[in-house]
């Protein structure tokens, strides 16, 4: 079974055809009034839509959840596709569905992407995050990083994610912007995109200074100045920097010009544009600078002095902005304007150089995006059953027990008996089997992540000297990277009690070390403890020793008289007896006459 779902998009003069084969999906955005609405033009082949599911059923195919088809069987999750050999005898044909609509002006631009895209993205919204870019290419970049974070979020994997985008002919376009791919008067730094340092830097880190002072200058900007004494050497997006107006600039159809002269050329295209608009007589009097941006062509960021009228003596700063992308013939006008006031930064967040804010600051924790001893789950978020419909309701039921428990818990306890086994997000780990990609066992990796977290906890608890005995339990969220919800027994001094602790440890993909979030005594022991604290004082002017212990579940240590004959004497004996907090069961440990008996 290896073939592939096909979707195609074929437009012939005011009519566009669709033929699709599987989930892959063709979208056509459709200008309402004030609104731009997907209207589908393909409507997935799986077996959710009750005519293909009826169809496959009807040539002998069945129809399971993934998981009960796991293992057992080979198996598409479309109702047709292309080369499937093995699936045809029951009902996965390559014949497509094909359909036609008759083009207008309100039909803006259509998208062709394959399930990947979809599979967590609505229409509607694909529709509206490629109509929010003057460029296409910015549109389907946006949503495949979208779709890309959203499979991480919910699976430790990503299906493919491919996206096409193709500009309608609506009689409201420009022609000389639509060939470039941006809109007149149209700012891309006015996209809503800012940029947003980390609260704090730390002063030590030369490229993440760097990075702030030059990524503050751009957006502040918009593009119009760089600190290029600031250019941390290379970025993956927004790359600007600044050119030497007066040496030979060193661009394919600039040959012989300085970038003085070279830009002087673009802002007369420029302002031949803008006064043909306008009305008005612009013309240029100096190149006070210029800022490149090389990705895909040439963009010019040209800051200029202007006379707003031929004989006028007053000058006036300007801006213009021009684009000629590899594959274009000639160079086309973005805007041109009056230099409009620098952004001022968002009063809402406080940037700073140093690594104090405030004495919870901490380097370790911040990187990871985790104040310390900060609980994500104590925002508020509860679990709420599910309201959509499931494939399976065996499913359904499995989440209404784990989730619960895994909230009440915060993280550090799920039942793996309901676990409902394709969620990401805090599964229990295997403790005594490799933890893959690690190279280790659960518990060796997890007694790391604990020696993280213990490193972390007695540097900031002076005096302390917390050492772990043995793990417990670990849950594991795959998130954009490992965190680690640890429960584990320590002693907090040589030959101590024992003592559940619980840590939290975390490594994004693309960080390089793992880094502590908490650490802390059971919370449960805890609140055992301070009712016993409560209840002394109530009865009495003095407490007595308090220790709680919570290992694993119930643990019963029981003493009692028993005859080993009929009418025979009565001689003590002692049993003990465990429940652990996964088992369904009681266990015997051991039934034995007292020792002392003896």
């Amino acid at each position: 079974m290896s073939g592939t779902t096909a979707i195609t998009v074929l437009v012939v003069g005011d009519k566009i055809y669709v033929a699709n084969v599987g989930d892959s999906r063709a979208v056509l955005a459709v200008k309402d009034r004030n609104r731009v609405l997907a209207e589908d033009l393909s409507y997935d082949q799986t077996p959710f839509r009750e005519d293909e599911c009826k169809r496959v059923k009807a040539c002998g195919a069945r129809v399971m959840t993934v998981d009960q088809f796991e293992r057992m069987y080979p198996g598409t999750a479309f109702t047709r596709s292309v080369g499937d050999c093995t699936a045809e005898g029951i009902g996965v044909t390559a014949e497509p569905e094909v359909s036609m609509v008759h083009l207008s002006p309100n039909h803006l631009f259509f998208v062709v992407a394959s399930d990947g895209i979809f599979e967590f993205l609505p229409s509607q919204a694909v529709v509206d995050m490629v109509g929010r870019y003057a460029d296409p290419r910015d549109g389907c970049a946006a949503a495949t990083a979208e779709s890309y974070k959203l499979w991480l979020e919910h699976e430790n994997r990503t299906d493919d994610i491919t996206i096409i985008t193709k500009r309608g002919k609506c009689e409201e376009s420009d022609a000389s912007s639509r060939e470039e791919g941006q809109e007149w008067e149209v700012d891309s730094f006015d996209d809503g995109f800012d940029y947003r340092p980390r609260r704090n830097l730390d002063p030590n880190d030369e490229i993440g200074q760097k990075m702030h002072r030059y990524r503050s200058s751009m957006y502040k900007s918009k593009g119009f100045d760089v600190d290029i004494d600031s250019y941390p050497g290379s970025l993956l997006y927004r790359q600007l920097f600044p050119i030497d107006l007066d040496e030979p600039f060193e661009y394919i159809g600039a040959a012989g010009l300085t970038g003085r002269e070279y830009m002087k050329s673009m802002v007369d295209l420029a302002l031949e544009r803008y006064n043909k608009i306008k009305g008005l007589t612009v013309t240029s009097e100096s190149i006070v600078r210029s800022i490149i941006d090389l990705a895909s062509g040439l963009k010019c960021y040209i800051t200029f002095m202007a006379r707003e009228s031929p004989n006028g003596d007053l000058l006036v700063e300007y801006q213009a902005k021009t684009d000629k992308r590899i594959w274009q013939k000639k160079t086309h006008v973005i805007f041109c304007r009056p230099t409009p006031e620098p952004k001022e930064e968002p009063m809402d967040v406080e940037y700073s150089d140093s690594t104090t804010d405030g004495e919870s600051s901490d380097a370790s924790s911040r990187e990871s995006e985790q104040a310390w001893d900060v609980d994500s789950f104590d925002e508020g978020t509860d679990f709420k059953p599910p309201t959509k419909t499931a494939p399976s309701e065996e499913e359904i039921e499995k989440m209404r027990q784990y989730r619960p428990q895994m909230y009440k818990s915060k993280g550090f306890f799920v039942d793996g008996e309901v676990y409902p086994g394709r969620l990401r997000y805090f599964s229990p780990v295997d403790l005594d089997n490799q933890l893959y990609p690690t190279g280790l066992t659960g518990r060796q990796y997890m007694e790391n992540m604990v020696d993280v977290a213990l490193d972390k906890y007695n540097e900031m608890k002076e005096g302390s000297k917390l050492t772990l005995e043995s793990i417990v339990r670990a849950n594991l969220s795959k998130v954009n990277g490992f965190k680690s919800y640890i429960t584990f027994m320590a002693r907090e001094i040589d030959n101590g009690d024992l003592m559940e602790y619980q840590a939290k440890v975390e490594r994004k993909f693309w960080q390089r070390e793992y880094h502590a979030i908490l650490c802390r005594p059971n919370p449960k022991s805890e609140a055992a403890a301070a009712e016993s604290y409560k209840l002394w004082l109530e009865h009495e002017n003095r407490t007595d020793d308090i220790t709680i212990i919570i290992v694993n579940g119930y643990k019963s240590y029981i003493t009692f008289m028993a005859r080993e004959i009929d009418s025979g004497d009565v001689v003590e004996y002692q049993a003990k007896i465990e429940k652990k907090f996964w088992q369904r069961e009681h266990h015997a440990i051991l039934c034995r006459p007292s020792p002392k008996s003896e």
